[in-house]
Order: structure tokens, then sequence, then C-alpha cells
């Protein structure tokens, strides 16, 4: 009221409104976010990321693949069926025994050692346990040649770390019963080619006294054929 209005004249130009559009929800999601998480913080980024849609959270887990949830709906409505009912089957029934080798030592003078190999029939195995008739020392190896390299090591010496392959175990028997069981121990023969022979040395750690009628028996449950 009261301007100058010199420079301006009437017109009867249509005046078009513009009016903004509707959205359903004002918040926005951040773009510099990896993926969509709940709200652990009460920051501006995660707030927008998380409330999508009149106030009301939505996303609250990160989304499954793509691929592993097609897989799981398509396994759910049956769509696999086809293609399992026309494909010839077969079915193959695998069976794992127990097996046991034993080693008949003899006699053993003081201080002295046996060293011999034994058939397991398989590649690979899993060592179940071990026994002794009588107290002495038990090594078992995965070549000849780790046999031969350590065979100069003491009794209860340890193994020499990181530098030594093919040694599966190395068992003292000083205390009745003379029985070791194991709960993880996998095996397999290091030969090239491969084979089924597995590589034993038992001891006498005795300075004084002789073992006689010596047998070992080693438990095992072979893998690969």
């Amino acid at each position: 009221m009261g301007s100058d209005l010199s420079g301006y004249r009437p017109t009867t130009d249509p005046v078009v409104k513009t009016t903004a559009p509707v959205t359903q929800s004002t918040m926005r999601a951040s773009t510099i976010l990896r993926c969509p998480l709940p709200s652990f913080g009460a920051d501006v980024d995660s707030l927008r990321q998380f409330e999508q849609g009149a106030g009301v959270p939505q996303i609250r887990i990160i989304p499954p693949p793509v691929i592993a949830q097609v897989a799981k709906t398509a396994a759910a409505s049956g769509q696999f069926a086809s293609s399992a009912s026309s494909s010839s089957s077969s079915s193959t029934t695998v069976s794992l025994v127990a097996a046991s080798v034993t080693i008949n030592v003899g006699t053993l003078a003081p201080l002295s050692s046996f060293s011999g190999s034994a058939s397991v029939l398989k590649k690979s195995f899993q060592l179940l346990s071990i026994s002794a008739t009588q107290a002495c020392e038990v090594r078992l190896y995965g070549t000849a040649l780790a046999q031969l390299i350590d065979s100069g090591r003491a009794t209860d010496d340890p193994v020499p770390a990181e530098t030594s392959q093919n040694i599966m175990t190395d068992i003292g028997f000083d205390t009745i019963p003379y029985v070791w069981g194991w709960q993880n121990r996998i095996c397999a023969n290091g030969d090239v080619p491969q084979t089924g022979t597995i590589y034993v040395t038992v001891v006498n750690p005795d300075s004084s006294n002789t073992i006689s009628g010596l047998a070992v028996v080693i438990t095992y449950l072979p893998l690969e054929s």
C-alpha cells in the first residue's frame, strides 16, 4: 500500500497455480549408507534410512540375496519337481566301517627301536585308537623318508616346529592301560604316487629292561580308496 506503481501496468494473463506433489512420506533415505539398517542411534542419517512411509518403520533387516530368495520361492512352489522327476535317479550307499591293523614287534632291547610298515587299505583315514601290550613309544608316519629323518629324535623330545612333515602321531605308553584314543586325527599317506601304507616306528625307551612279546594295534576309519 502507498507504493509507486508508475512502472507497472494491469495485465489480463491467466494466473497458473502450481501445487507441490504430495508424497507418502517426507523422509528420505540417506544416499551415503552402504545398506539399509535399523536405527541403532538417533542420528539423522539412520532415522531417514529406517523411517520410510508415514513415520512407520519398514526396513528392519538386510534383505536376502535375490538368487537365494528366488530359489526358496521356486522350491516352495514346487517348480523343481518336474526336473527332478524327469531325470534318472540312482542311490549310492556309503558305509564307513572301522578297521584295525596289528604290528607284531616281538622283542626290543633297551633303547632299541623297530621300524616297519603296515597296510591300512586306504590312502587317507581317521585314527581312532592305538594300543600296545607293553610300555613303549609308537610313532606313525606318512612316508618312509619322514620315518628315516625322525629316527634320531630321542623319546619325549618334541617334533621340530614347522620343519617336519608327514609325522602323524607320537604316543608314549608308560602307564597301564596302554591305550590312546583320538577324536579328530585325520591322516593320509604321503608317497608319490599315494598308496595305502602307514609307516610305524616302535621304541623301547627303557635303558635297562628288554621288552618281549610286544604288539601294537592301530584302529582307524578308512576314508579314501
